[in-house]
């Protein structure tokens, strides 16, 4: 499962239920990229190089599967 939290509301952006393959990852990045979002803060799954832009993307030691938006 991947989601898409609003850092300030703490609102589902998107989400997507299965495996954390590129596809999966890729439906919730989709609505990201069409909100504009400044900063995309993940974990440190190597998908999310090649799938999220380098001056926007975060890493950060988070305990869940979630991305995280300002």
């Amino acid at each position: 499962m991947a989601y898409a939290l609003d850092r300030k509301s703490k609102q589902v952006v998107s989400y997507n239920i299965g495996p954390r393959t590129n596809a999966t990852l890729n439906v919730v990045l989709g609505t990201l990229r069409l909100s504009d979002a400044k900063r995309v803060y993940t974990d440190r799954l190597r998908n999310y190089r090649s799938l999220i832009e380098t001056k926007i993307h975060r890493t950060s030691f988070i305990r869940d599967q979630s991305y995280r938006t300002t």
